[in-house]
């Protein structure tokens, strides 16, 4: 097959009528360029390569960005009857979830490299668990609750069990969501009376008092998050009953924004200091996903677009974002952007393990690589957890021909006898 063929049917199989528009446009600036000076073939040919390198790079970026491979973890069809609480995952692809077995026996598991691990388990003193954080050095920080009743907040690394909360076994009950960094340290929240609740940190030795309700704040929302760096970022209703994110720095509180109405705003922070949270409008009701970068708000999604109601925002070390959204035509998805297609992950009623989804659920299930860990309902009854990783193989496959028609429209061809190349 000639050179310039197989650059043809190479092309046109992978573009179609982008490639017609882009021939076009190539032949009509090579005219004109004729009309006003001579060009040898080499040039033409330059100018031609030129901008189908242009074409195949941007199609390329706009193929790989929205593929994804689902990986199944577990599901209830085998060792585990029931997966609770919606999965984590770190920087390395690692999953953690929960799941309660046909002997009724909850386990937590982590999953990484093919290898499933059971960390911690109800057949000894522990009586149940609640939603887990995970960081990248797999150590696993949860609440549970004792056989005997008493409660509390722990981390497991290896096969060593810490409880962060021993100091504090007078105090119930706590909020079942908690957020640990790499350092190791867990951040939490726990009512210490009726009326009274706080903040804390704390890696297994003295807890680091963030804040208490008082005379500065009413109640907290009950999801903080610890940075890197250990600084905290959490919702409170203030004195004066307004509610605002805050900010937590060594021994400083500083407002960060004030918000409205839902009270719990799932704080997340990035590894250069972006927060990202979840609220209703500052001076209507209707949910929007905010972003502060240096002091600045900027409004990442709201329901203001195809969106009818916005959930569990969470953003990574690198900035990426994820959030669950229902859509104002129906359905409930989980989604990375305001687009509903272009920035979709998985939805309701789309093809799953051999079914339909039913219900979707995330919580704080994304990484920089863009790894996506949710809990899912099918319609054939089967619940499970899965991770969707993003695919750049249609880009590479892209650049591959790409390169491949770029070399057989450069390279000499036949010279013709007395010919000079």
């Amino acid at each position: 097959m000639r050179r310039s063929a197989f650059a043809v049917y190479a092309l046109t199989f992978l573009f179609g009528p982008k490639l017609l528009a882009f021939v076009a446009r190539t032949w009509r600036t090579i005219w004109n360029a004729r009309g006003r000076q001579h060009l040898r073939p080499s040039i033409i040919r330059q100018m031609a390569l030129g901008g189908l390198v242009s074409l195949l790079i941007g199609e390329s970026t706009a193929v790989a960005q929205f593929n994804y491979r689902f990986s199944k973890i577990a599901d209830s069809s085998g060792k585990y009857a029931a997966l609770s609480h919606s999965p984590v995952i770190n920087q390395h692809g690692v999953v953690a979830f929960v799941g309660r077995t046909s002997q009724n026996r909850s386990e937590i598991i982590t999953f990484g490299n093919d290898i499933m691990t059971v960390v911690a388990d109800t057949s000894g003193e522990f009586a149940d668990f609640g939603p887990v954080a995970l960081n990248d050095s797999n150590t696993v920080a949860f609440y549970s609750r004792f056989d005997d009743g008493r409660r509390g907040i722990f981390k497991i690394s290896g096969a060593a069990v810490t409880n962060i909360t021993e100091l504090l076994e007078c105090c119930s009950p706590f909020s079942p969501n908690v957020h640990i960094n790499n350092a190791g340290t867990v951040v939490f929240q726990v009512s210490l009376s009726p009326v009274e609740s706080a903040i804390y940190t704390g890696r297994g030795g003295p807890l680091t008092i963030i804040a208490k309700s008082g005379e500065e704040f009413r109640r907290f929302g009950g999801s903080p998050w610890i940075s890197e760096h250990g600084q905290v970022v959490f919702s409170a209703y203030a004195a004066d009953r307004r509610q605002a994110v805050y900010l937590a720095n060594d021994s400083s509180i500083a407002k960060l924004m004030e918000v409205n109405g839902y009270p719990y705003t799932f704080p997340s922070m990035s590894s250069s200091g972006e927060i990202t949270f979840f609220s209703d409008f500052a001076d209507t009701l209707g949910r929007v996903i905010t972003r502060i970068t240096e002091g600045v708000a900027t409004t990442l999604v709201s329901v203001d677009g195809p969106f009818e109601r916005l959930y569990v925002p969470s953003t990574t070390p690198g900035g990426r974002y994820a959030f669950m959204g229902g859509l104002d035509l129906g359905g409930f998805g989980i989604f990375t952007g305001p687009d509903p297609v272009k920035d979709k992950v998985i939805r309701t009623g789309d093809p799953l393990f051999g079914s339909t989804v039913h219900e979707v659920g995330f919580y704080r299930g994304l990484n920089d690589r863009g790894d996506v860990a949710f809990r899912y309902r099918l319609v054939n009854g089967v619940e499970g957890v899965a991770v969707a990783r993003i695919v750049p193989e249609p880009g590479g496959l892209v650049l591959v021909i790409a390169a491949l028609v770029i070399v057989a429209l450069r390279a000499p061809g036949p010279t013709r006898p007395g010919s000079l190349r």
